[in-house]
């Protein structure tokens, strides 16, 4: 399981995990807004990073898109 913070890409196969980064937030203070646009643009660029590596592009293409997709959910 992923701790707070972290992006973790699962195969979508095997449901294992493939590749996982840590996003520190514990800097923020979440309950205001410029805290939570942050936390959303860290997020935001893991995913870019974990899913730019397990799909080997950051192209909008079907596969990285889905990664992305799951990865900020």
């Amino acid at each position: 399981a992923a701790d707070d913070g972290d992006i973790v890409v699962l195969n979508q196969a095997t449901g294992e995990q493939t590749r996982k980064i840590a996003v520190a937030l514990n800097d923020l203070n979440l309950s205001t807004t410029e805290g939570r646009k942050t936390a959303d643009q860290r997020v935001n660029r893991a995913a870019r990073m974990v899913c730019a590596w397990a799909t080997g592009t950051v192209l909008p293409e079907e596969k990285f898109r889905a990664c992305f997709t799951a990865a900020v959910k």
